[in-house]
C-alpha cells in the first residue's frame, strides 16, 4: 500500500490540463472560477485506467482509497513477495545477471512496457528497482507514470522526472522542451539491461550535475565478454540521439531478443489485446471509495491480505487436485 498527495496529484492534473496556467502571468487569476464539486474529480478518469490495467508484467491496482479529512490517497497493489530483479544504485554495484537470465527478465519488461504505451501510459521511471518479482518469480512493472500519473495522455513529456542514472540525454539538457516519452523509457530500458548483466551503470557521475554530463557526453563502454548480438541491442537502445534510438518494434525481433528466432515474442495484437484507453462513466464514478480514517485503510488493508491469503490457499489446492494420482 503506498500514500499519495491528493494535493499534488491534482495540482499536477491542473497544470497538465488543455489551458492550465497558459497565456496567463503567475499574478493574473481566472475570472469567475467554477467551483470545484468533487476535489477529486481531474485524477478520477486516470485511477479508473489504472484500475483496469491487466497484464502479466504490470503490478495490479486493486483499490484506491480516500480519507476525506487528510491530504492522503492510498493505493492498495499487489505483493510481489521477491523483491526487486537487481538490487543496485547509483553508488553500489550487483552480481550480474547471465545473459539468458536477463533476457527473460529484459522480454517480460519488454512486453509489459508495450502494454502501458498501448494504453497511453509513459512509465517515465524504469530501473532495476522498479522492476519486481511475485512469489513464483514473474516480474512485474510498479511505479509507472507516478510522477506524471495524472497528465494528459500524450507521448511528448515536458518535464524531467524519474532517476537520473537513467534518464535519457535529451531530458539531462536544461530548457529541453518536449521530449518523446515513449523514447525515453526505451533509453532507461537500455540501461536497465546494461546493468542485468554488467551489476553497474553504464555512466557515472558523483553528482546529479555530473551523471547528467556523463550521460550527455561519455562514450558508451561494453564489456568484451557480453555477446556480439547483446552488444549491438544496447548500442541502438543507447543511442543519444532520440531520432536514431531503436523503437520497440525493432527491439521486439532483434536476434538477441528472440534468441535468434528460437523463442520469439508473442504478437503485439496479443500482447496488446486487453490494453485500455477509455473507462465508463461507472468506472470513473467508483474508482475512488472514501474511508473514515487511517484506521480503516489498515482493516482494509488486512481484509485484502486475507482475500490474497485464501486466493493462494484455494490455487495451492487446486493444483494438488489436479497433480497426476491425486
Amino acid at each position: 500500500m503506498k500514500e499519495y498527495s491528493k494535493y499534488k496529484l491534482r495540482r499536477q492534473a491542473q497544470l497538465q490540463s488543455p489551458g492550465a496556467s497558459r497565456g496567463r502571468g503567475w499574478g493574473q487569476r481566472r475570472t469567475n472560477p467554477a467551483p470545484a464539486i468533487d476535489p477529486l474529480a481531474p485524477i478520477k478518469r486516470e485511477v479508473a485506467i489504472f484500475k483496469k490495467l491487466r497484464h502479466p508484467h504490470i503490478v495490479r491496482l486493486y483499490e484506491v482509497l480516500n480519507d476525506p479529512d487528510q491530504d492522503a490517497l492510498y493505493m492498495v497493489y499487489e505483493m510481489c513477495e521477491r523483491g526487486p530483479v537487481l538490487d543496485m544504485g547509483r553508488d553500489r554495484t550487483a552480481a550480474p545477471l547471465s545473459e539468458p537470465t536477463a533476457r527473460t527478465y529484459f522480454t517480460m519488461t519488454l512486453l509489459g512496457l508495450e502494454y502501458l504505451h498501448d494504453s497511453g501510459i509513459v512509465h517515465r521511471d524504469i530501473k532495476p528497482d522498479n522492476l519486481l518479482l511475485n512469489r513464483d518469480g514473474v516480474l512485474k512493472m510498479v511505479d509507472f507514470g507516478v510522477s506524471e500519473m495524472f497528465t494528459r495522455r500524450a507521448d511528448a513529456v515536458h518535464t524531467a522526472a524519474g532517476s537520473p542514472a537513467f534518464m535519457p540525454p535529451e531530458l539531462c539538457r536544461a530548457h529541453h522542451g518536449d521530449v518523446s516519452g515513449t523514447k525515453a523509457d526505451l533509453w532507461s530500458l537500455g540501461v536497465t539491461l546494461y546493468c542485468f548483466v554488467t551489476g553497474h551503470l553504464p555512466f557515472h557521475g558523483d553528482s546529479v550535475p555530473a551523471m547528467y554530463e556523463a550521460i550527455l557526453q561519455q562514450p558508451l563502454t561494453l564489456p568484451e565478454h557480453l555477446s556480439a548480438p547483446l552488444a549491438d541491442l544496447l548500442r541502438g537502445m543507447l543511442n543519444k540521439d532520440p531520432d536514431h534510438r531503436w523503437d520497440l518494434a525493432t527491439i521486439r525481433k532483434h536476434p538477441w531478443v528472440t534468441a535468434d528466432a528460437l523463442a520469439p515474442l508473442v504478437p503485439s495484437v496479443e500482447n496488446c489485446k486487453d490494453s485500455v484507453t477509455e473507462v465508463t462513466d461507472q468506472e470513473v464514478s467508483n474508482a475512488i471509495h472514501s474511508i473514515s480514517s487511517l484506521t480503516t485503510v489498515l482493516k482494509a488493508a488486512m481484509i485484502f491480505k486475507s482475500r490474497y491469503r485464501q486466493r493462494l490457499a484455494a490455487e495451492e489446492r487446486g493444483k494438488e487436485d489436479g497433480a497426476p494420482g491425486a
